[in-house]
């Protein structure tokens, strides 16, 4: 019900304002594969400043982790879909050969430091690049799993929109490490850390960053009220269709929605 609302405020404001609706899957074609179909995870942890990111290299058999646990991911990826957790050597082996015949391309991400995953999603203010017209910032909360594979569709998995509980002072300093980031239209940024003190300090490993539909996942706590939940969409969706409208057509992709929904299912 939650992504049917966005999605139809959004059309709704699109053409309001004469702008074709699938402009939303060119706001961050600037990042897009072509060739490879895909926002591929390799060429984007490329953009992440050194501090913040997290060992990932291509799969390869040979090429044995020096620690474990390790996650075996897509190259891309949607709601975690296709991701394993090897827990040992053992595990690794074992996937290795589980996807031998696969033709997904897959990496191998180390396990990021920090006790607690946060997830900041961001639009980008559309009169000024060095703003976010939507920040918010939720915890991800799953307290049955060591290893958890964190997804809307994992029934252990929670989420906390902890965006009031930080200061106008600390919430400018967690937008200024984004800020440091490629300016990506609409993005869901990741990140593992061991508290809220850390984050505003910059402690953090971004394990994720998705571009192409990243939902507003704070609207999953269940603390929200229908009303506040219509109100950020009908806002929020209004500024990114304005956003939509204002992409630079030199960034353009060809047909970046059909080749990604391909790839996905080819996950799933």
């Amino acid at each position: 019900m939650l992504v049917t609302k966005l999605i139809s405020s959004y059309i709704f404001w699109t053409l309001r304002h004469g702008i074709p609706p699938w402009r939303f899957f060119q706001l961050n074609a600037k990042y897009f594969n072509s060739e490879k179909g895909y926002y591929s995870k390799l060429e984007i942890d490329e953009l992440i400043p050194a501090q913040w990111r997290v060992n990932q290299t291509p799969l390869n058999v040979e090429n044995k982790p020096k620690s474990y646990p390790v996650f075996l991911k897509p190259e891309w990826g949607q709601n975690s879909y296709g991701i394993k957790v090897a827990k040992n050597a053992h595990d690794f082996d074992t996937a290795c050969n589980d996807l031998k015949d696969s033709k997904i391309n897959y990496i191998v991400q180390d396990l990021a430091k920090g006790k607690k995953e946060f997830e900041l999603f961001t639009i980008q203010d559309p009169d000024n690049l060095e703003d976010f017209e939507a920040f918010s910032i939720t915890e991800v909360v799953n307290n049955d799993e060591d290893f958890p594979i964190n997804a809307v569709h994992n029934t252990n998995t929670t989420y906390k929109d902890r965006t009031d509980e930080f200061s106008a002072d600390e919430l400018l300093k967690v937008k200024s490490y984004l800020l440091q980031l490629p300016h990506f239209k609409i993005a869901r940024v990741a990140v593992k850390t061991d508290s809220k003190k850390d984050l505003v300090l910059g402690k953090f490993n971004i394990v994720e960053i998705n571009l192409f539909a990243p939902m507003p996942i704070h609207l999953l706590d269940t603390k929200h009220t229908s009303r506040y939940k219509n109100n950020f969409i009908v806002k929020n969706m209004k500024k990114l269709a304005i956003i939509s409208g204002k992409a630079s057509k030199k960034d353009f992709k060809s047909f970046v929605f059909y080749k990604i929904v391909k790839r996905h299912y080819q996950v799933k």
